[in-house]
């Protein structure tokens, strides 16, 4: 007696085998695209239909790249191995001794820090991580160079904008690291000067009657006004309400004001194109003042060594000091209300000590502080507070002619 099966001549009707130790330790950790394309891959693989890498990305609707990564991932990990163009899919049923458990799992989540890294993020975004999310986090550490100081910043911020997507946190993370942010202190210092940033532009735009959002355009537009014009926030709006005379106020409007405006500013003072070679030029000025700004950390830097010599007891003042400045930071992210406290009396008891120290050996309590030209820009040419010029820049200007004479 024949025993047969019907045929099935449409591949739609069969079906993939995937053996549950690769579901259960493999797919668990991986990316999700990346399961995509293995099991796509797998299902043209039993049907033994050949796919190009471009067809399979179209499929699933990712780039090309991302299907490559997907490839090599799996191929370092043990679960198909290429040669020449070809893939082949290999059986994972004697490799499971070989494969770290959840528990176990190898890498930089080994580390208690890490550990600790997580469920802080867990407690922030109000949800259990996911494998996926875990390796993302390992990933911008290890690929990024990322402080886990500054992941929980990313996490803090993006959690109050209501977004904890890990992708979401990833793009501002990447951001901020373009931006050279490397601890808890420069990410706050920059949220800071963001926050009065967008300050300044709402009130920018409520004076041209915008009820509105920015655009990266406008934005890009206002940064030039402050960051390279210099124009203080009252004479912006001086320029806003020159649109008072006209029918549809706009933007572009006050960007012409402006621009006139400093290119008028730049040939009073000479600094413009016609202008350069009649007085010192802008360039000159600034590597004056960064000559000055070096002069002055050195000079304080000697006077440091000047006083450890004579009292060493102050470079050890001086380090608990460091110490206790970089663990008053990381308590903003591990420790309670008692131990920011602890640490904040710790640093004024030794403020105190080190300013005793320094007059009882016949030092003034600033001589180690650095002694800059000026104390309103602190020798950089630009007030903070207005964002224009400071008021020693044309001092400066005619040190400047007379440094530069000296150096020829």
């Amino acid at each position: 007696m024949g025993l047969v099966t019907s045929k099935k001549d449409n591949w739609y009707l069969h079906d993939t085998y995937i053996e549950n130790i690769f579901i259960s330790e493999y797919m668990v950790n991986a990316p999700g695209d990346y399961v995509k394309v293995y099991i796509y891959s797998l299902m043209h693989a039993q049907l033994s239909i050949d796919m190009s890498v471009r067809q399979i990305a179209d499929d699933l609707g990712i780039d090309e790249e991302t299907a490559e990564k997907a490839f090599e991932y799996w191929e370092k990990a043990g679960v198909i191995r290429a040669f020449g163009n070809d893939i082949e899919f290999l059986s994972v049923k004697g490799e499971s001794s070989d494969v770290p458990h959840k528990e176990e799992q190898m890498g930089p989540l080994g580390d208690d820090e890490l550990k600790w890294l997580i469920s802080q993020i867990e407690l922030i975004s109000a949800h259990p991580m996911s494998g996926t999310e875990v390796k993302a986090v390992e990933e911008w550490i290890t690929d990024l160079n990322a402080d886990p100081e500054v992941i929980l910043c990313a996490y803090s911020h993006c959690a109050k904008a209501g977004k904890t997507s890990y992708r979401y946190v990833g793009k501002v993370l990447n951001n901020w690291i373009k931006e050279g942010l490397s601890n808890a202190d420069e990410v706050n210092a920059f949220l800071e000067k963001e926050d009065e940033r967008k300050q300044i532009y709402r009130r920018i735009f409520k004076a041209l009657g915008f009820n509105r959002n920015w655009t990266e355009n406008e934005e890009e537009m206002m940064d030039r006004w402050i960051d390279i014009y210099h124009f203080s926030l009252d004479r912006i709006l001086e320029a806003c309400g020159k649109t008072s005379g006209i029918s549809s106020p706009n933007i572009n409007y006050v960007n012409k004001v402006l621009e006139n405006w400093h290119e008028e500013s730049r040939k009073s003072d000479g600094t413009s194109a016609e202008g350069v070679g009649k007085k010192i030029s802008m360039k000159n000025v600034l590597a004056y003042y960064e000559h000055i700004r070096e002069n002055a950390e050195s000079e304080a830097e000697a006077r440091r060594q000047e006083v450890f010599m004579r009292v060493p007891a102050l470079k050890d003042i001086e380090d608990r000091l460091r110490n206790a400045g970089i663990g008053l930071s990381k308590s903003m992210f591990r420790g309670g209300e008692g131990a920011r406290e602890k640490l904040k009396n710790e640093i004024e008891s030794l403020k105190a000590e080190k300013a005793f120290l320094l007059t009882e050996n016949n030092f003034s309590a600033d001589y180690m502080d650095v002694k800059y030209k000026c104390d309103k820009c602190l020798d950089t040419g630009i007030d903070d507070e207005s964002g224009q010029r400071c008021e020693c820049f044309s001092r400066r200007m005619g040190e400047a002619a007379q440094w530069l004479k000296h150096r020829k």
